[in-house]
């Protein structure tokens, strides 16, 4: 706010005493929901149903992207309306808690395998391409939300997982999903995840070799000091 603020000071001063305060909407939005990372203005006013066509800048005749002070005023009004009602503030707090099952507000993108820490994990499938009701973590953590899983995400094109507490809470979602028909006519397959100990196989295996590497290259630093050493005393 100190650009905007020092811009109005020196090009509008007269405008200055008719201000008495100043709120961040992204402040508001933050006390709403607490959780995660809140999104921008106008992924914000996407969650509460304002589409994608009213909120996108719009392109010059050059074909670049106009950054217009009239829409920014606008669309923040509305943002401001919208964090009013109770039923937009749940949306919220909706959106921020799948965003942490969904892990978005990590740096890491894209497929990811489940940790070996995620000892109750079950993958989902349709024996091709996932579904666009279930391609990401993100839709993955809203679809199936109602069985509290504790992460979501991707392992593939063709595979989705979902991590749990429990393996009572694991296999509740396998009876419940499992044999499921979406909307759009995909059934959907569902098994219990049991790759944990092949990974903590793997990764004993590497840390073993590595050892291994650690000690050659020991012994072979130790026989170039002792033939230099026998140099010195020939």
């Amino acid at each position: 706010m100190a650009a905007e603020w020092t811009y109005l000071s020196e090009v509008f001063p007269n405008v200055i005493p008719s201000f008495s305060a100043w709120a961040d909407l992204r402040d508001i939005a933050k006390a709403i929901s607490p959780a995660g990372v809140i999104p921008g203005l106008a992924s914000s006013l996407r969650i509460f149903g304002y589409d994608l066509k009213d909120i996108r800048p719009r392109k010059r005749n050059g074909g670049g992207l106009a950054d217009n002070a009239g829409d920014d005023a606008v669309a923040t009004c509305a943002l401001a309306n919208a964090l009013l009602l109770s039923a937009n503030q749940e949306k919220l707090r909706f959106r921020q808690q799948c965003g942490q099952i969904a892990r978005i507000f990590t740096k890491r993108k894209g497929h990811r395998t489940p940790s070996i820490r995620d000892l109750f994990t079950a993958t989902i499938s349709t024996g091709g391409r996932l579904p666009l009701a279930i391609d990401s973590g993100m839709k993955l953590a809203r679809y199936f939300f109602s069985f509290s899983p504790e992460s979501s995400g991707t392992m593939s094109s063709n595979m989705a997982f979902l991590t749990f507490k429990s393996e009572d809470q694991r296999d509740h979602f396998k009876a419940d999903v499992d044999g499921q028909i979406l909307a759009t006519g995909e059934k959907l397959f569902v098994q219990a995840f049991h790759k944990e100990n092949e990974l903590l196989d793997t990764n004993v295996e590497l840390e073993k070799e590595r050892r291994k590497q650690r000690e050659r290259r020991r012994l072979q630093n130790t026989e170039v000091e002792v033939d230099h050493m026998g140099a010195l005393f020939a």
